[in-house]
């Protein structure tokens, strides 16, 4: 008897350390997450829109008024941050009401997760802003887009965790942004978001803008 209860002891050992490729949390909350973040990424070609050369008359005008580039850009920035926060935070509600009618604790409304999303917003419109502003023309700038998140949502475990990846590209996945950014979207969903992870996601968020505010006004 004390021998079968032994072994059973040790199967609930085994039981209880659980190693999972999506980290902390379960395939569902991964792959929400990532759905999320590549909204976001999709949602990134409507802007081309802004940078188009006919918008050059506009934008001398606003000069004429003693608007600079850098104020232009931070406008832009905050803009495109305003369109993505609508989107996702009509997908939140609209994802809490299914989870409250399913009776599922999937999905919980909680205010903070709007604020840490309005957060990710002006990160990926400070990215977008610098992209289109380093390739100028928007119909080149759209593919380079495709391109460079095509690569960051491969590169960076986004659709496929990083354990299934190579091995030498672990330690460089782990870099990447969006990797990053993920692990930020996955914890302000389904945990608790640390302050270095707000932090990490600030400092992105001010190179970017800055990068954003540099170009504009040397492309002026």
């Amino acid at each position: 008897a004390c021998y079968m209860q032994t072994i059973f002891a040790r199967g609930e050992l085994f039981d209880a350390v659980v190693y999972s490729p999506y980290g902390l949390y379960g395939q569902k909350e991964y792959y929400f997450s990532a759905a999320v973040l590549l909204l976001f990424l999709t949602l990134g070609i409507v802007f081309s829109h802004l940078y188009r050369r006919s918008d050059r008359a506009l934008q001398e005008k606003l000069r004429l008024y003693g608007i600079s580039p850098g104020k232009i850009a931070i406008t832009k920035i905050v803009a495109m941050a305003n369109v993505l926060f609508v989107v996702v935070e009509s997908v939140y509600v609209i994802g809490c009401l299914v989870c409250s009618i399913l009776a599922s604790g999937f999905l919980i409304w909680r205010p903070e997760i709007l604020v840490g999303w309005y957060l990710l917003c002006l990160v990926f419109a400070g990215w977008y802003h610098v992209l289109y502003h380093l390739v100028g023309e928007s119909q080149m700038g759209i593919l380079v887009l495709i391109a460079v998140e095509a690569w960051l949502a491969l590169g960076s475990g986004l659709l496929i965790p990083l354990d299934y990846l190579p091995k030498f590209m672990y330690h460089i996945s782990r870099l990447l942004p969006l990797y990053q950014w993920q692990q930020y979207n996955m914890d302000l969903l389904f945990g608790e978001v640390s302050l270095a992870r707000v932090l990490q996601l600030c400092g992105w968020g001010t190179v970017g803008i800055l990068i954003g505010m540099v170009t504009a006004c040397k492309r002026e």
